[in-house]
């Protein structure tokens, strides 16, 4: 039986479920835009190249643990029943929105999307869960940090910090709307992962 890398389940957001490695994805020629957290490590900052790097070697870990991957980046899509593209439940808060297909989320999912391929290029070692999380409402004012975001994911694991949780059936603004993984188009179609909102000072 080979492993495969598949969208999480909602019951499996707990931090007995497996080895958990946390992940802001960044797209970047230059700067250290990713953030990585790993269940016992410290919260650290890298290059893209370094965060693909970083994933590879824990998927191909000789581990019998499965790997749940939390991303901070859109793994699934919503298109109208028209075929325009449409938010999702979890993009829309208090009036305000963050869009998959918008800025700044739209190159995330190339970014993320060239991140997987490498996993699946490389040959994972161990099953791979994936999981959304969505840390881009933040209160007014404060900065956004790459660690920090990958903190505050780890800490709605470990239920240190409330959430909002969104699965498969909560996505949908209108029960029309159709959903599909962000990377179906490109023949990795790893499901609908649960979306993970955490709840801090939410704007």
């Amino acid at each position: 039986m080979g492993f495969q890398i598949r969208a999480g389940t909602v019951g499996q957001i707990t931090p007995c479920s497996g080895e958990w490695l946390f992940v802001d994805v960044g797209f970047a020629s230059r700067k250290p835009t990713c953030g990585v957290l790993t269940s016992t490590e410290t919260a650290m900052e890298v290059t893209f190249s370094e965060c693909v790097d970083r994933v590879v070697r824990e998927t191909r870990k000789n581990c019998s643990k499965p790997l749940n991957l939390m991303l901070e980046a859109p793994l699934s899509v919503a298109f109208r029943q028209n075929g325009n593209p449409t938010g999702r439940a979890c993009e829309h808060l208090n009036g305000k929105h963050r869009y998959w297909y918008e800025q700044p989320a739209a190159p995330l999912i190339i970014a993320t999307g060239h991140l997987l391929r490498s996993l699946v290029d490389a040959g994972i070692q161990r099953e791979v869960r994936l999981f959304e999380g969505f840390v881009s409402f933040k209160p007014k004012g404060v900065k956004s940090s790459h660690t920090a975001d990958v903190i505050t994911l780890k800490n709605v694991v470990w239920h240190l910090t409330p959430a909002r949780i969104y699965a498969l059936d909560d996505l949908k603004r209108d029960v029309t709307d159709r959903l599909e993984s962000a990377f179906a188009f490109a023949h990795m179609d790893f499901g609908i992962p649960p979306v993970v909102l955490p709840q801090t000072g939410i704007c």
